[in-house]
């Protein structure tokens, strides 16, 4: 991004770099919502899949997860989608595509026993590059994994081993973040998985937040350049994206950590039932122009605000106002570009936001 600001002539203040979080934006525009207090059933069971065949997370270091997913245990309610853990004895196939005496990577037969079951739901479309935010209420044990996350699912099994890339807004696991259990469930841990299969390194953080088990808004703006994550509006992690560029599908868990397999849960650590409720989830994308303004004269008072490659306004004997009570923000992808007068009178607010296009 550069900046050529040549100003003579009266120049009152400009307002700063403008920024605000892009659901409460008008210059952003929401592509997709899911009020999940008020959605029908038909519509959630077109727009999410909560497909029982989701493969258990079985691992090579001896641990697997001990419950099976159910969709049973994704209902609507008047807080929202619940997701819930729930006791339930049954005998299923880890990966139910597979054979039943196949051994998976745990040592253990694909057909087994389980003592548990557990909740998962998938977007059925997929975004890419644009900012997510979803309302969510999360429980608090031990044993616990309660996930909102992004990936693209482009093999069999459900694994990110497989995948091409993913992008986890939050994932809440006491047993293995920063602090001690029981005082961690202000941890939040933020990660960026490229394909491990070609060896991409992850990137990970752990950010300490408010409580997660009152309701908070937790949102994810991503773009071919970087990534940032808010908490309750307010940004809280940047990165420059490492490379992950693929359209992902959202999904929300909430699942029991693996453990070595055929071991039981201590439940006095990891209560069951337990429950997670997502009021709603909304997609946005900015309002992308991405074209060039090259102007002596310009009325920046009609200024369109969307977001443009390059923005040069002003020269040589050229004045440019904007009045007391005007507002506005210029969005930008490469330069912005300022010469000769800019008059901002008392009141007025101007300000450059820096933008992508794509």
């Amino acid at each position: 991004m550069r900046f050529i600001i040549l100003l003579s002539g009266l120049f009152y203040s400009a307002q700063g770099v403008f920024c605000q979080t892009p659901s409460s934006d008008p210059n952003w525009q929401q592509i997709k919502h899911w009020d999940f207090t008020t959605i029908s059933p038909a519509t959630f069971l077109n727009d999410w899949i909560i497909d029982p065949c989701d493969d258990q997370f079985v691992h090579s270091n001896g641990t697997s997860e001990p419950a099976f997913y159910e969709p049973e245990n994704v209902t609507l309610t008047s807080l929202g989608a619940e997701l819930s853990i729930k006791r339930k004895i049954q005998t299923k196939k880890a990966r139910c595509y597979q054979p039943d005496n196949l051994i998976l990577e745990d040592g253990f037969p694909n057909l087994r026993t389980e003592s548990y079951s557990q909740a998962w739901m998938k977007s059925v479309d997929a975004i890419q590059y644009g900012y997510m935010e979803a309302r969510v209420k999360i429980p608090y044990g031990y044993g616990y994994h309660a996930g909102f996350w992004t990936f693209r699912d482009d093999s069999y099994p459900f694994d990110p081993l497989y995948g091409a890339g993913e992008l986890d807004v939050f994932e809440m696991v006491p047993s293995n973040s920063q602090g001690t259990y029981p005082n961690n469930y202000d941890i939040q841990k933020t990660n960026v998985h490229l394909n491990y299969a070609v060896g991409a390194p992850s990137n990970n953080e752990d950010i300490q937040i408010q409580d997660y088990r009152e309701w908070h808004t937790y949102g994810i703006k991503w773009g071919p350049d970087f990534i940032t994550w808010y908490f309750d509006g307010q940004i809280i992690r940047s990165i420059n994206n490492p490379g992950l560029t693929e359209h992902l599908n959202t999904i929300f868990n909430l699942s029991l950590n693996p453990i070595p397999t055929g071991d039981p849960i201590n439940t006095s650590v990891t209560p069951v039932p337990a429950k997670m409720y997502i009021e709603y989830i909304s997609w946005y994308q900015p309002r992308l122009n991405c074209g060039i303004i090259n102007s002596c004269y310009y009325d920046i008072a009609s200024h369109v605000e969307e977001v443009y490659e390059s923005i040069s306004i002003g020269g040589t004997g050229c004045e440019n106002e904007l009045n007391n009570g005007q507002e506005k923000h210029f969005r930008v992808s490469d330069f912005v570009a300022i010469e000769g007068t800019l008059d901002i009178k008392q009141g007025a607010v101007f300000s450059i936001d820096i933008e992508e296009c794509y």
